[in-house]
């Protein structure tokens, strides 16, 4: 846990893998509760969908999600402006089951990356496609006997 905990307090990413119920969510959900003890501005994320999940990052960020007529700001706006934001503010993004992901929010998750923002991931036999193949993968190996 010591290792991922320095990579993303040195703004690295991290892919952690394995097969199915060898301790992934166990792992993420202990690094992230010593990120938040330790005061760190950081969000964990079971499977939800794209909007959802910006709108969480919003709010973590206090990024408004309606402009200033009230209405609520679209996808790509707020994408863009969650970037701005991340550019110059820290803060830990923590993806359980990140397979689930859609391909075109991974993307943008890989621009985040871009500029420095430290994703952890959690995902069951990943592609090795989009994000995935820019982030280093720590296997996690079934326990002996």
């Amino acid at each position: 846990m010591d290792g991922l905990l320095n990579s993303l307090y040195s703004a690295r990413s991290v892919l952690v893998t394995s097969g199915e119920g060898m301790g992934k969510t166990y792992l993420v959900r202990r690094v992230w509760e010593r990120l938040l003890a330790e005061g760190v501005v950081c969000e964990y994320f079971e499977p939800a969908t794209p909007k959802t999940v910006l709108m969480a990052i919003a709010d973590m960020a206090g990024v408004d999600i309606k402009n200033l007529e009230g209405r609520s700001k679209t996808v790509e706006v707020l994408k863009q402006e969650l970037i701005q934001w991340f550019s110059v503010n820290r803060a830990v993004l923590i993806f359980d089951d990140a397979h689930y992901l859609e391909v075109k929010f991974r993307l943008w998750l890989k621009k985040l990356k871009d500029v420095g923002v430290p994703i952890l991931l959690a995902a069951t036999n990943p592609p090795r496609t989009d994000l995935f193949i820019y982030v280093p993968r720590i296997e996690l190996k079934p326990l002996a006997e």
